[in-house]
């Protein structure tokens, strides 16, 4: 009987090809429930790979993930697995962050790639792809960062050496101009709003926040003598750069006013809290 666990080397073969480039194939096996199951890895091309020393660079860490007694991922699937499981966690990663990543990862990216080899994926057929999206710049740009980021992770473990998706070419420039308000139309704009509207508008021109950091806050603010900037939750407080915004952000004693005129008219007085994003939505 022979030993599952004595070391393997594999064999590299050149399998020619009349229709298109020949191939480097990496042939190896691995034990799967007491079961010897063999592989067969494509490496590149001739191209990609001109000279069989090239080609064996390329296999030296897959010979030793085959003896580690660790499968090491074959498909873009099995990579963001590996991704999602080792780097996209709470602990390494802010929860806005990981939140994105897991939705561009869902709705773009594993759609079109799950069941390529990590060695079919290719720096044009990526940019063609992305191209052809019908997303704004900077989005397409951070698709193409998270499967830099899946294909890097790979590489720090040894299952692959080249990152395809370093070469690919990705404009983040804006389709138009933000339209800044001035000081004197800030102020013009906050004549003509009602109390509730006008402290919102103060507090997201003042702050500096995001629209998302906006809602995260979920309404809730302290109330004191003094203006305070809201707390956010969870989702707010986990990210560095909104404890800086929190930070360096000032309110203005027209904003302090503001907020307590609204606290303290009608239906919605309240002692401690109040809610004002979240009383646009209840009406």
């Amino acid at each position: 009987m022979r030993d599952s666990n004595r070391f393997q080397n594999g064999s590299l073969t050149l399998v020619k090809n009349k229709r298109a480039d020949d191939s480097w194939f990496f042939r190896y096996y691995e034990d799967l429930g007491g079961k010897r199951v063999h592989r067969n890895l494509r490496i590149g091309t001739v191209r990609e790979l001109l000279r069989r020393r090239d080609a064996e660079k390329a296999v030296l860490s897959l010979r030793s993930s085959i003896n580690s007694g660790v499968r090491a991922p074959e498909t873009v699937r099995d990579l963001v697995a590996h991704y999602r499981k080792h780097e996209l966690t709470m602990e390494r990663k802010a929860y806005a962050t990981v939140e994105a990543h897991e939705s561009y990862l869902t709705l773009h990216i594993l759609p079109k790639w799950q069941d390529y080899r990590l060695s079919e994926v290719k720096t044009v057929a990526v940019e063609e792809w992305l191209e052809s999206l019908e997303l704004a710049p900077a989005t397409k740009t951070k698709l193409r960062n998270i499967m830099s980021a899946v294909y890097s992770h790979g590489i720090r473990h040894e299952w692959i050496s080249f990152n395809p998706i370093s070469k690919v070419r990705c404009s983040a420039k804006r389709l138009r101009e933000p339209d800044v308000l001035t000081p004197g139309e800030f102020q013009a704009l906050l004549r003509e709003l009602p109390l509730r509207e006008r402290v919102m508008v103060m507090i997201a021109g003042s702050t500096g926040l995001r629209r998302s950091e906006l809602f995260a806050l979920s309404g809730v603010m302290s109330i004191s003598s003094q203006w305070r900037l809201p707390s956010p939750d969870h989702a707010c407080e986990t990210t560095s750069e909104t404890q800086r915004r929190r930070q360096v952000a000032s309110q203005s004693r027209c904003m302090s006013q503001s907020v307590m005129s609204w606290q303290n008219g009608g239906e919605h007085h309240c002692t401690k809290v109040m809610t004002i994003f979240f009383s646009l939505l209840s009406g």
